[in-house]
C-alpha cells in the first residue's frame, strides 16, 4: 500500500519556505504520481516526489 510522508520538520509551514512531498512505492510497480492540491491535479511524473519552493497563503489545503 502506499504511503505518504512529509519530508519536512512537523511543525507549522511559513511562507517563502520549501516543502517536499514524497510517496513511497516500490520503484519496480511502473506508477505513475499524480499529485493533488484540494482535490484538483495539479503535478503528474514518475518521480516519487512533489516539491513546493517558495510557499504561499494559497499553497495551504490538503495534498
Amino acid at each position: 500500500m502506499p504511503a505518504v510522508t512529509r519530508s519536512s520538520n512537523l511543525g507549522p509551514m511559513y511562507p517563502g519556505e520549501n516543502i517536499t512531498f514524497t510517496c513511497s512505492v516500490d520503484k519496480s510497480s511502473g506508477w505513475e504520481y499524480v499529485w493533488y492540491h484540494d482535490g484538483e491535479e495539479i503535478h503528474s511524473s514518475i518521480k516519487t516526489t512533489y516539491n513546493i519552493s517558495a510557499i504561499a497563503q494559497s499553497s495551504k489545503g490538503d495534498y
